[in-house]
Order: C-alpha cells, then structure tokens, then sequence
C-alpha cells in the first residue's frame, strides 16, 4: 500500500497478545504509527467479562481507547500513548515506528477521529 501511494498516512490499533511482533515486523514503513497492547514477548490481558457471554469481550487497552476517543478531545499521539499506558495493566502497550510516522507530540488522533 506505501509503495502503491495508497494512502497519506495510517495509524493502526493491535489488542492482541504478542502484538508488539507486528511492530517490529512493521517498523520501516512510510507514514505508519502502529500501537500495540503488548509486546512481542507477552499476552495481551482481558479486563471486561460478560456474564450474559461468559466470555471476556474486551481488555484494557481498547476500554482506554475508546474512552479516550468518547471525550470527543482532539489529542496527541503521545498523549494517548500515555493513557493507555496507564490504563493498561499486565501487558506494556508500546509505540512502533514513529520516526518514519512524523512527530506523535503533534499529529493528533482527529486526523482518523474526526471530533
């Protein structure tokens, strides 16, 4: 897709265990921010169970994501990066490929988020 000019710039969001693989492999790209919820060496952890399921729907690192767009704030990359860092617990959500991607203390989550 880089390589084709299929796209300006993308942002990509990965909950799932040993997501920080993807990172690594990803790092290189033109124009890509990618955030994980784990690192390539451990799991991603579930946090929100349904009863009505009996099954965990959800973890962590999406509940603060979500909530941090539901604030309908205009914030930066590293500001999120920061609240799901903190949100986060038993995994370490991380940042992949930033210094192909541009500056994540001033591109903002409105740039796929509009607010």
């Amino acid at each position: 897709m880089s390589a084709n000019k299929q796209y300006r710039r993308m942002m990509m969001a990965l909950e799932t265990c040993f997501s920080g693989k993807w990172g690594e492999e990803l790092t290189g790209i033109p124009d890509l921010l990618v955030l994980t919820a784990a690192s390539p060496y451990e799991t991603s952890k579930a946090d929100s169970f349904s009863q009505e399921l009996g099954v965990f729907v959800s973890n962590a690192f999406t509940r603060a994501f979500r909530s941090e767009l539901l604030k309908f704030e205009d914030t930066s990359f590293y500001n999120l990066y920061m609240s799901l860092h903190k949100a986060t617990n038993g995994s370490h959500v991380s940042i992949y490929n930033e210094t192909n991607y541009g500056s994540v203390y001033s591109n903002s989550i409105g740039d796929y988020f509009p607010l």
